[in-house]
């Protein structure tokens, strides 16, 4: 049974360029809610804070902690 409420899933973890190991979680940025603030405790997703600017990276590392932006 299909419904209109749209369902989120983490993305899928990216390379380190830094380490190399995949455990790049995306950083979400704004006020978390409870469902995204679970997402962040599990080790899905990386909190960037609620405070939202031009070229903050896109991507943290869990392993090293390098930070990334996409297109680099």
């Amino acid at each position: 049974m299909m419904t209109d409420e749209a369902v989120w899933r983490p993305p899928d973890p990216v390379a380190c360029p830094a380490c190399h190991r995949t455990t790049g979680l995306a950083i979400v940025y704004g006020m978390p809610d409870g469902e995204l603030m679970e997402a962040a405790e599990n080790g899905q997703v990386a909190l960037g804070g609620c405070v939202i600017f031009a070229d903050q990276p896109d991507y943290r590392c869990s392993a090293c902690g390098h930070a990334l932006c996409v297109d680099e």
